[in-house]
Order: C-alpha cells, then sequence, then structure tokens
C-alpha cells in the first residue's frame, strides 16, 4: 500500500488544503500534541477509558450534515482489494 490514503494530493488539493490554519510547510498539523508511545503500566487505564468511561465522546452541538457531491469521486482512480496486497 502506498503511503497516500485516499489518494495522491493533487495541485488542486494542495491550493484547497492551504487555506486551512492547520496545513503547515505542506502537511497538516495536529491540534495538540500526538504520539503513539506507551507502557505496559499505562495498559490497563487505556483498556478503562476505552471500555468502561466513555464520558466526553459525544458532541457538544450537532454536527452539520453536508451534501454529497458525486462530481468530486474520482471513478478512473484505481481500486484496491485484498489481492494488493
Amino acid at each position: 500500500m502506498t503511503k497516500q490514503f485516499g489518494g495522491k494530493v493533487t495541485p488542486a488539493l494542495k491550493e484547497q488544503y492551504s487555506k486551512s490554519e492547520n496545513w503547515k510547510n505542506g502537511v497538516f498539523q495536529n491540534l495538540e500534541e500526538t504520539t503513539m508511545e506507551f507502557s505496559f503500566q499505562d495498559l490497563p487505564k487505556m483498556l478503562y477509558k476505552q471500555f468502561i468511561d466513555r464520558s466526553g465522546r459525544a458532541p457538544k452541538a450537532p454536527i452539520p450534515i453536508k451534501t454529497f457531491d458525486k462530481g468530486m469521486v474520482n471513478l478512473s482512480a484505481p481500486k484496491l482489494s485484498l489481492s494488493d496486497q
């Protein structure tokens, strides 16, 4: 699988992304520090938060729904299948 998820970034998309305040130096920046590191000491707490403590997971306000624009779908893009691995 290529490093792109969902396709290559075209010049038109880069132009659109550049208007975002989170787009810096050609990539999106996380709003807060994000790491994938954890120790086995952290595992019980992480499992508790995942399966028991579900507070704060719902949005505080309704999320606006945008209509789907079929014209934005690239039907000529290559399709992935399990055999591509």
